[in-house]
C-alpha cells in the first residue's frame, strides 16, 4: 500500500464519485493496482493535473490507497472541479475503484 503525504490533512465533507461499472468491478485492475501500490496510477493522475490549463488543478493533492482515489485541495469554482473529476474518469481500468473528492470550491 502506498501512501502519499499531504501537506493539508484537513479533512473536508466527501463527495463520490463512482467509476464505469465494468472496470471498477475488475477484480485483476484492482490487484494490478495494489501490486503496484498505486505509484503508477498517481503518476498519471499527477501527469494530468500539472498539464492542466487550469492552474489551481496543478495544486490539488493526490493520494491512492486500496482503489481509492483522493482528491484534496482548494479550487475556485463548480467548473473547475468537474473539469478535476473529468481527469480520473478513466482510471478504473488500472485500478481505481472510487474517486473521493474533498476538494472545497471558493466561490459558490
Amino acid at each position: 500500500m502506498n501512501r502519499v503525504s499531504l501537506e493539508n490533512p484537513v479533512r473536508q465533507p466527501k463527495e463520490h464519485m463512482t467509476l464505469d461499472e465494468s472496470t471498477s468491478r475488475s477484480v485483476g485492475a484492482h490487484k494490478f493496482a495494489n501490486d503496484f501500490g498505486g505509484a503508477m496510477i498517481l503518476n498519471v493522475i499527477r501527469g494530468r493535473l500539472h498539464r492542466s490549463v487550469y492552474i489551481a488543478i496543478r495544486e490539488v493533492q493526490t493520494e491512492f490507497i486500496d482503489g481509492l482515489l483522493y482528491f484534496r485541495g482548494t479550487v475556485p469554482t463548480f467548473y473547475t472541479k468537474q473539469v478535476l473529476l473529468s481527469l480520473a474518469g478513466d482510471l478504473g481500468a488500472l485500478g481505481v475503484v472510487k474517486v473521493v473528492d474533498e476538494t472545497v470550491v471558493m466561490k459558490h
